[in-house]
């Protein structure tokens, strides 16, 4: 909350002496390696973890015989 209440103080603050487009502009150059270092680890662990269950079902269906697949 603090975040939203600090880029809107500046975001008013420097309308005095920029465009609101260059203001959109730089924040969103800030925020993008924010974003990106909070996504990226989050992903890497989901595709972590889906690739252990793709493997664990591989087994599964290797120990079961399932006629219907054959």
């Amino acid at each position: 909350m603090a975040c939203l209440s600090a880029n809107d103080a500046f975001a008013k603050a420097l309308t005095a002496s920029y465009s609101p487009l260059q203001i959109l502009f730089l924040r969103n150059v800030i925020a993008l390696p924010a974003t990106i270092v909070i996504a990226l680890p989050a992903t890497i662990v989901i595709a972590l973890i889906l690739a252990v269950f793709r493997r664990m079902f591989a087994v599964i269906l290797c120990i079961v015989d399932l006629p219907a697949l054959k």
